[in-house]
C-alpha cells in the first residue's frame, strides 16, 4: 500500500514540475498573460485535470491500467 502512495505522489510531484516549468517558460518569454499562445493555457488545463483525475480515482492506483493511463497522459503531454 505504501507503494502505491509513494507512486501516485511522484506522480503528482511530476504534474507539479511540468506545471511550474510551462509557467515559467511563459514568463521568461511573455510579458503579460495576454501575449502568450493559447498552447499554453491548454498544458496548464490538461495538468490540472489530470491532476483530479488522479485524485478522483486514487482509489483505483492497484490496477495495473491506472498507471498505463497515467503515464500515457503525461506522455502526450
Amino acid at each position: 500500500m505504501k507503494d502505491r502512495e509513494k507512486t501516485l505522489s511522484n506522480i503528482q510531484r511530476v504534474l507539479t514540475m511540468l506545471e511550474k516549468a510551462v509557467d515559467r517558460l511563459s514568463r521568461q518569454n511573455f510579458l503579460r498573460p495576454s501575449q502568450r499562445p493559447p498552447i499554453f493555457d491548454q498544458i496548464a488545463n490538461a495538468i490540472r485535470i489530470m491532476r483530479q483525475w488522479i485524485t478522483d480515482y486514487r482509489k483505483f492506483a492497484g490496477v495495473k491500467s491506472f498507471y498505463i493511463v497515467v503515464s500515457l497522459c503525461i506522455k502526450e503531454l
